[in-house]
């Protein structure tokens, strides 16, 4: 019975110095290896800190699928714009009218020879008036019917009346105005095309340029 009794002693004792010596590795491999491995939000957290040294972190900025063609649509659209406001500044004005562009202009008008234009002459300038002879010499000679009206004075204009010369007439999507205006233009001659300008006194006409 003794001996009984003390075999259950050593068999007590050696499960309790069991489990103590399992409670110590435990405890070793926890402060060894715990502390090394951050949990997940501080790892998060630390992600997003901002440098030491005061200076802003650069985030990068989304990649959209649309953004090469804003690029592209911007581009085109100040191309435009630009293209728009330089076009009048590389034509000719219509008092420096060279050789050959008045001989071309005879030319391609002599094919709506039977028209009429209203050529008006406003003020004294001696340079407009040098355009507007050189205007009725080309129609004239490109066989147009001619009404020739002068202004002396720019006040006697009034209404629609735009800086410098300019093309108009009483309906200014006509198949003749388009025409003449297109010839002016593509022979590089500054000569807008202006809806409800005044063209002046006289009978009805296809065309009118105002000269001034």
């Amino acid at each position: 019975m003794s001996i009984l009794t003390g075999l259950d002693k050593v068999y007590r004792i050696g499960i309790a110095i069991t489990i103590i010596g399992l409670a110590i590795v435990a405890s070793h491999m926890a402060s060894k290896y715990g502390a090394s491995v951050p949990s997940q939000p501080e790892a998060v957290a630390q992600k997003h800190t901002p440098p030491l040294d005061g200076s802003a972190s650069e985030t990068p900025k989304p990649i959209t699928a649309d953004a090469p063609l804003r690029t592209v649509q911007t581009q085109h659209t100040h191309g435009r714009v630009a293209s728009q406001a330089t076009d009048r500044s590389q034509k000719t004005a219509l008092s420096s009218m060279s050789d050959g562009q008045r001989v071309v202009l005879k030319h391609k008008l002599a094919a709506y020879r039977g028209s009429t234009i209203r050529l008006v002459l406003v003020g004294n300038d001696p340079h407009m008036f040098v355009a507007f002879e050189q205007l009725k010499d080309i129609f004239q000679d490109s066989g147009w019917n001619i009404q020739d009206t002068r202004i002396g004075l720019v006040g006697e204009a009034g209404g629609n009346f735009p800086n410098g010369p300019y093309m108009t007439a009483e309906n200014i999507s006509t198949p003749i105005v388009t025409t003449v205006y297109s010839i002016f233009s593509n022979i590089g001659i500054d000569l807008p095309l202006v809806p409800d300008a005044f063209g002046g006194p006289g009978k009805p006409c296809d065309v009118v340029i105002v000269v001034h």
